[in-house]
């Protein structure tokens, strides 16, 4: 169902990209899958049961002509308040790698995104965007304590 159209409009525009799809359902290693779709946006949830790794992920994606993906990772294990921003992004480039591992083809991409993290991690301050001109996109980086873990999100958007 449309909501919105523009004024003078013959209906609604189509998008460049394709609704989103689910990334992380039938991987071994991890748990729990959930995804919903509502038109361009999605959320999907999985849990990631690996005792290195005690976590779940949250993605939320969305956008027609600019994408957005926010990865949020819920930790379930306490987690240093004074952590800085550049700690925190090396340590969700580590768990992309992680996950890049569980399926080369599929998360594969995670492994390269990894990289564009830690390459420029020392430019992270929580909260603020990060734009990377060779890929057109900025990165922006965030940490929500929780009684007994955290919350930390990435989010990847053009």
């Amino acid at each position: 169902m449309v909501l919105f159209q523009a004024c003078g409009g013959a209906g609604p525009k189509a998008c460049s990209h394709q609704p989103p799809e689910p990334i992380f359902k039938g991987i071994e290693g991890l748990e729990n899958h959930e995804f919903e779709r509502t038109g361009n946006d999605a959320l999907e949830r999985v849990d990631i049961p690996d005792p290195a790794f005690n976590l779940s992920i949250e993605l939320y994606q969305s956008g027609c002509d600019a994408l957005r993906q926010e990865f949020r990772i819920i930790v379930h294990e306490p987690y240093e308040v004074d952590t800085p921003a550049p700690l925190c992004a090396a340590h969700v480039a580590n768990i992309f790698r992680m996950l890049a591992e569980k399926h080369a083809v599929r998360l594969g991409p995670l492994h390269n995104w990894a990289q564009l993290i830690l390459d420029n991690a020392q430019r992270m301050v929580y909260n603020e965007p990060v734009p990377i001109p060779e890929g057109g996109v900025y990165l922006q980086i965030d940490k929500v304590h929780q009684t007994k873990g955290a919350i930390l999100t990435l989010v990847i958007a053009q």
